[in-house]
């Protein structure tokens, strides 16, 4: 390795760079590609009806916005200065990646791209953001690319990889419920995939429990990757099997199985990096992506509960959280159960405000101002361009500049995204008003009545 990469880094390198052009080519090429099926188109009857669904989505896609931006910029912070995310300033360990994947598994569920084109999407900017990191690296000569490629290269890619990856285990359950009549054809397909996966995962585990003779106890692939991997299948197929089988006045609590069993193995089993704590976030985009399709029972009233007692929830999880602890907790949790039971506590708390304080349809609720809605092009371009690129810029600069310099030019870009994207003034409110929004406004206010049955 000293001596430079050799077959199985360059094999690595390839698939990096490879994945996202590969998949897009897919896309254009293959005709019969799976695609999900539309979303119905808003049913209201009324002008009233569109403009209160129209307003409905506004208020999602400028709350989805504004978080994310906000996120991205701490994860910016967090990559020069790691200082930050292992002392758990602000929490951050308990909800800037879970909010992320609540971010993009919900509108993954209301997404209209089909599931090869919607992992293309994801996955060519893993590859743009991959090459901008290898150019760097082999600009500054340090690090060494090949000396971990997934680490150097995909680096902060590897959550838009993941992503497509969660989306596209999630597809077989919104094909599922696209279509009330084929239910249970698709459900009995749906239990057949992930069923045979989770037993092939399940049978190389009990071949381990059965040969193992160590005294140490499993090996750590099987302990922290295998294990993870069949808890995250057995998630999948539980929301298929419950999507299918529960009474329709139940239906509701398919969200809240999906919150109970994602939390009840988390505190059960310590489960660290390589895979925990990934397989965890993707089980958080789960949660968000059902949330979406079928709403929580109650959870207007648990929003409602959430948006007047926030303040003593806030104390609440500044009291739950250890002071003084240095580490990274969210990716090697604690070995103590109690522990690990205040840090998914508060993890779990931000999280169920994150989905419910939206919709708890109070009048005086916690919002954004509306006013900001003709600032997301541009700030949902530099969002983008941040997280794609500030690694590579990082570490043309890294030992030259000091950490805070860094974090200073990535956020001074955002003007010259301002300067690109630049707002326009919004027309006057009215039947045909246009609005300047999010890129994916015009997607979403097509499917504007799936927010508002969320919301009824």
């Amino acid at each position: 390795m000293a001596g430079g990469p050799e077959f199985q880094h360059y094999a690595e390198l390839a698939f990096w760079l490879g994945c996202g052009p590969l998949a897009k080519l897919l896309v254009h090429l293959s005709e019969r590609a799976a695609r999900s099926e539309p979303l119905a188109e808003p049913t209201a009857t009324t002008a009233d009806a569109e403009v209160g669904a129209a307003k409905t989505t506004r208020e999602y896609i400028l709350y989805f916005d504004v978080w994310r931006s906000i996120c991205v910029a701490l994860v910016v912070i967090t990559h020069s200065n790691e200082a930050y995310a292992e002392w758990n300033v602000f929490a951050v360990q308990a909800w800037v990646l879970p909010y992320l994947e609540l971010i993009s598994g919900t509108l993954c569920a209301v997404s209209k791209r089909g599931v090869l084109d919607y992992m293309a999407k994801l996955l060519l900017y893993t590859s743009a953001g991959c090459l901008m990191n290898l150019l760097a690296c082999s600009a500054r000569g340090s690090p060494q690319w090949w000396s971990d490629t997934a680490l150097n290269v995909a680096f902060q890619l590897g959550f838009t990889f993941q992503l497509a990856i969660f989306g596209l285990l999630m597809a077989p359950l919104r094909w599922q419920l696209s279509d009330p009549q084929k239910a249970s054809s698709r459900t009995r397909w749906n239990i057949g995939i992930f069923g045979s996966l989770a037993l092939c995962l399940f049978g190389a585990i009990l071949m381990e429990v059965l040969l193992n003779k160590s005294s140490e106890g499993l090996k750590s692939t099987t302990d922290y990757v295998l294990i993870p991997a069949l808890e995250c299948l057995l998630h999948v197929l539980m929301l298929c099997v419950l999507a299918e089988h529960l009474p329709m006045r139940w239906k509701g609590f398919l969200g809240h199985a999906s919150w109970l069993f994602l939390y009840s193995t988390r505190l059960a089993r310590r489960q660290p990096r390589p895979l925990g704590p990934e397989l965890h976030l993707g089980e958080v985009f789960f949660w968000a992506f059902t949330t979406k399709l079928v709403p929580m029972a109650g959870q207007e009233a648990i929003g409602r509960v959430m948006t007047k007692l926030w303040p003593f929830l806030l104390v609440a999880c500044g009291l739950l959280l250890r002071p003084g602890v240095f580490g990274r907790m969210d990716q090697y949790p604690w070995d103590s159960f109690a522990d690990r039971v205040r840090m998914y506590l508060c993890e779990f708390i931000a999280c169920m405000a994150f989905l419910t304080i939206p919709v708890s349809n109070l009048p005086d609720k916690l919002a954004f101002p509306q006013s900001w809605r003709r600032h997301m092009v541009w700030l949902n371009w530099w969002s983008l361009l941040a997280f794609m690129s500030h690694k590579a810029f990082y570490y043309l600069v890294d030992g030259i500049w000091p950490w805070y310099c860094m974090v200073l030019t990535v956020y001074g870009c955002a003007f010259l995204c301002f300067l690109v994207w630049r707002p326009r003034e919004m027309e006057e409110a009215g039947e045909n008003a246009s609005w300047t929004g999010s890129p994916r406004a015009v997607e979403l206010v097509q499917v504007s009545a799936s927010f508002t049955s969320a919301e009824g």
